[in-house]
């Protein structure tokens, strides 16, 4: 069965909706937005990064499959040329109904399969401090921290 299905238009909007406040709200959690301005600047972030949607060349949107059923979505581009393109990993989401019953880890294992068929080298993500969840999880799959952003509020 695929896990990985194209995303359909009628899903991005709603996809959108939700990803641009769960960005807004991460980046308030782990203090680097103020809240007042912070679903703006994710609005722009994402703008930015999809300024086609669907369509913006190279960006990679899936709904996460469990048979028929949506269970959630993931979102990559690929960087880099040659021998040395990485798998970008914008957005991982499980719909809360869906969580912790394997649907992340199957849809990463299902995105290397596709990313080591196409010649990418590796699969790459950013993930928040305070998302100690998502860090158990890549770590368990294979992931290990390449850098570290810090941040001090004056």
């Amino acid at each position: 069965l695929r896990v990985l299905s194209p995303m359909a238009p009628s899903v991005y909007q709603r996809y959108l909706l939700a990803a641009v406040a769960e960005y807004a709200r991460a980046n308030v959690e782990s203090g680097r937005w103020p809240k007042d301005e912070a679903l703006k600047l994710s609005k722009d972030a994402f703008a930015k990064l999809l300024p086609r949607g669907l369509k913006t060349p190279n960006q990679h949107l899936f709904e996460i499959m469990d048979g028929a059923k949506a269970v959630g979505a993931l979102w990559y581009t690929v960087n880099g040329k040659g021998k040395f393109r990485t798998a970008y990993i914008y957005d991982i989401i499980v719909y809360p109904e869906f969580r912790r019953q394997g649907h992340a880890s199957r849809a990463l294992k299902a995105l290397e399969a596709v990313a080591r068929d196409a010649g990418i080298s590796s699969l790459d993500l950013h993930v928040f401090e305070f998302n100690r969840d998502a860090q158990t999880l890549y770590k368990k799959l294979g992931f290990r921290t390449t850098g570290m952003n810090m941040a001090k509020a004056i």
